[in-house]
């Protein structure tokens, strides 16, 4: 698409509805690209030439799920909402995702103090039919580092969370070091109707989120030729709605160890800034959690 010359004019397309949140049609690429992957979503805002705008944006980029989160997320909702109405749980995610992708674009506006809109100014290319070559080379390129990167992660990650939940040896599960770590936790959890496992899950979720179905499967005990799936034994320890509760603070929380590198250095090596969006990212998810679980608990739902 980038390369027929398409993406440039979608770019132009979604520059009206960008104006809503005080950004352009620039800023709409970089979103874009962040259901992929939300490290090059952040490099795609180079593009911009308004400091403020790219800051606005790298600091909104984490709010998009990328494959790694949904992949996660249509496990989870598979297990607890089978049938047409998974569908409508994903749908209701992605469109809280794209409401608090707005409302934080306009706060960030009065907090980064953008004064003025920068102007919209693009050059479209030519249509053009792409080159096998232009296509499958970077597509194999990608998916090669993507995969070498998800697996070092994983394989690291589920090694240091086997450890923690193996030792000390002999112990119940929830006395073990990730269990002691869960329970310090705990408090924090309990309001959204959390327990230790989901913690655990959540603080390992952020050296990378291809990580947190092998972390809740060796919390949970979930062995790798169990007939029982992940996501199926999380139904035995959680009530839809507190699996709700889960997707949208594991979709809205902090981003991956890769996505707040990048940030830091996008921002121009900008610890605050990048120190604000990890918190802000962080509080969000939990306060729109915390809202999601009461307010269905009010409304009846369990």
């Amino acid at each position: 698409m980038q390369d027929s010359g398409y993406l440039a004019r979608a770019a132009f397309l979604g520059d009206r509805f960008m104006q809503l949140m005080g950004l352009h049609g620039k800023s709409f690429f970089s979103l874009i690209s962040s259901f992929g992957c939300n490290v090059p979503g952040i490099m795609a805002t180079r593009t911009l030439e308004d400091p403020k705008d790219r800051l606005i944006t790298i600091l909104i980029n984490p709010l998009i799920p990328c494959v790694p989160r949904l992949g996660v997320m249509s496990a989870v909702v598979a297990a607890f909402f089978p049938g047409s109405r998974g569908a409508l749980i994903m749908i209701s995610l992605l469109l809280i995702s794209m409401l608090l992708v707005m409302f934080s674009a306009l706060f960030l506006r009065r907090v980064v103090k953008q004064t003025e809109r920068s102007a919209f100014v693009m050059e479209l290319p030519l249509y053009h039919i792409p080159t096998w070559r232009n296509v499958l080379l970077p597509t194999w390129q990608k998916t090669y580092s993507f995969l070498k990167r998800a697996w070092t992660f994983i394989l690291v990650a589920s090694i240091v969370v086997w450890v923690l939940s193996s030792y000390p040896q002999g112990v119940p599960m929830n006395a073990t070091w990730a269990g002691k770590m869960g329970g310090m936790l705990a408090f924090i959890g309990q309001p959204l109707g959390f327990d230790w496992r989901i913690m655990v899950a959540i603080v390992f979720g952020f050296t990378a989120k291809e990580t947190t179905l092998s972390t809740l499967g060796i919390l949970y005990g979930v062995a790798a030729d169990a007939s029982q799936s992940i996501a199926q034994a999380m139904t035995g320890a959680m009530t839809p709605l507190g699996a709700y509760t889960f997707l949208v603070v594991y979709m809205l929380y902090i981003p991956c160890l890769a996505s707040v590198v990048t940030t830091y250095k996008e921002s121009g090596n900008n610890l605050g800034w990048t120190s604000f969006g990890v918190a802000y990212s962080l509080t969000l998810s939990f306060v729109v959690g915390w809202i999601v679980f009461h307010g269905g608990l009010a409304l009846g739902f369990q």
